[in-house]
């Protein structure tokens, strides 16, 4: 849990200073707020699709390779492969669901 909170933490500065950075940079809405938070969403959209593809992706790679958990079925029922899964985009998915709905706070308090 420490390392999920430091993790969300130091994604969430990242992100906020890029954005601060894109938004200073390349203007698009009415004012800074409007361009930062409609970046901001975009941004948030896409590391939520990341996340997505990362843990599915990776969670193939882990399974599926020799040194993963996919190993011959037994005849018996169940397998320890049927219970190992992996939570690798997990992290990168929460950030998105923050970072969307701290675009769409900011939005709101534009208005």
């Amino acid at each position: 849990m420490r390392g999920l909170l430091k993790t969300l933490t130091i994604g969430f500065v990242a992100v906020n200073v890029i954005t601060f950075a894109l938004a200073y940079l390349f203007p698009v809405g009415k004012g800074l707020v409007d361009t930062f938070s409609l970046i901001l969403f975009f941004e948030s959209a896409m590391i939520m699709v990341f996340g997505g593809l990362l843990g599915t992706f990776l969670g193939r790679i882990i399974f599926y390779t020799p040194f993963g958990y996919f190993k011959a079925r037994d005849t018996t029922g169940k397998d320890e492969s049927d219970e190992k899964r992996t939570d690798a985009g997990i992290p990168l998915v929460v950030l998105g669901i923050i970072l969307i709905a701290e675009s769409v706070l900011l939005a709101a308090l534009s208005i």
